[in-house]
């Protein structure tokens, strides 16, 4: 069944009743040139299936043929999920809102990401533990609203270069100083403009950043600090700035019965010596959080690509590549994973 524009969802039905456990590979593409050179490589120009979202794509499907020669295991429902729109952190969201975790309802869920460009031998596969394991993002920008005129008269302009600058002190000083550091969180500016000549003062300035943390209420009083901090610098440069928030994605939170279910499972399927805790949240972000938001879930992250063996780069690189001849488990691990946490929640 189609969900939203172009999402997927397959069911694998066994022939003993029960619980309805959910899958999920993101399949969208990034705003990335390829330089790949690989024979697969993508031939739009400027979207790349980076990030592993073709893995996931091809594990899953695996993963239905698996389950569908496998149907006398399943007691209960595999839920299949294809999701588009992962990179802009609102495509679970959209497939929440088009009912992708009712009729069946979802009981618990779980997803797997493909790792490469790190030191890590391929085939490993590790399990966050239970509670945060990706942080939340909040997408901010800063307008800044003066007086423009020439360079010579500065006194006749209310200057937003001025503020900005200010501002971006600011951020700096409310992390370092309003935070402690087992807070556990960052603010950011990744683009600033203002002006396009030398010796004429612009009318506005703008800046764009993120806040990632691994506690709600630390996000909340990040967003109130910026807000706070903006305003009070734009009253003392005698400009208006404003902070608009966008493309909020909550923390993903590992529910403890799900997590532990997945550890038995890869344990089973890869061996001991192949599975580890991962014990550390990642910094980024990751829109499944809406999904872990409404049912119990957890995440596997799977590492075939290994930079000694000279898959050199990481998953927004548009040279990324991973190492294909381990998909096969990685299906495995999804088909696994679903018929396990079944029989054990029956």
């Amino acid at each position: 069944k189609e969900y939203g524009d172009s999402g997927v969802v397959v069911l694998a039905v066994g022939q003993k009743p029960g619980e309805v456990f959910l899958l999920r590979a993101d399949m969208d593409a990034l705003p990335l040139q390829e330089e790949t050179g690989l024979p697969f490589a993508s031939k739009n120009e400027g979207c790349m299936h980076a990030c592993g979202h073709d893995t996931h794509a091809a594990m899953l499907l695996g993963a239905a043929k698996l389950l569908k020669l496998h149907e006398e295991e399943i007691e209960g429902t595999v839920k299949l999920l294809f999701q588009p729109g992962e990179e802009i952190l609102e495509g679970a969201k959209g497939m929440i809102d088009a009912g992708v975790l009712e009729d069946p309802h979802v009981d618990a869920a779980m997803m797997i990401h493909a790792i490469s460009g790190v030191p890590t031998p391929e085939g490993m596969m590790g399990v966050f533990r239970a509670g945060a394991a990706y942080a939340s993002a909040d997408w901010f920008q800063i307008r800044i609203q003066g007086v423009g005129g020439h360079g010579a008269v500065p006194e006749s302009t209310r200057n937003p270069l001025g503020a900005m600058c200010t501002i971006y002190e600011g951020i700096h000083e409310i992390m370092a100083e309003h935070r402690a550091p087992s807070d556990n969180c960052v603010m950011t500016i990744g683009e600033m403009y203002g002006g396009d000549t030398g010796n004429i003062i612009p009318d506005s300035a703008y800046m764009r950043g993120t806040i990632r943390t691994f506690s709600e209420e630390v996000r909340a009083n990040l967003k109130e600090d910026l807000v706070n901090m903006v305003e009070h610098i734009g009253k003392a440069k005698r400009v208006t700035a404003t902070v608009e928030f966008q493309n909020a994605c909550p923390i993903v939170q590992v529910d403890a019965s799900v997590h532990e279910s997945l550890m038995q499972s890869m344990k089973e399927l890869f061996g001991e010596e192949k599975v580890f805790l991962v014990e550390e949240p990642a910094s980024c972000s990751e829109d499944f959080s809406y999904i872990a938001a409404e049912v119990p879930a957890a995440i596997g992250w799977y590492f075939i690509g290994d930079s000694r063996n000279g898959y050199t780069y990481g998953g927004h690189h548009p040279k990324v590549n991973f190492d294909d001849t381990y998909l096969y488990l990685g299906a495995a691990a999804y088909a696994k994973a679903g018929i396990d946490w079944l029989k054990r929640n029956r």
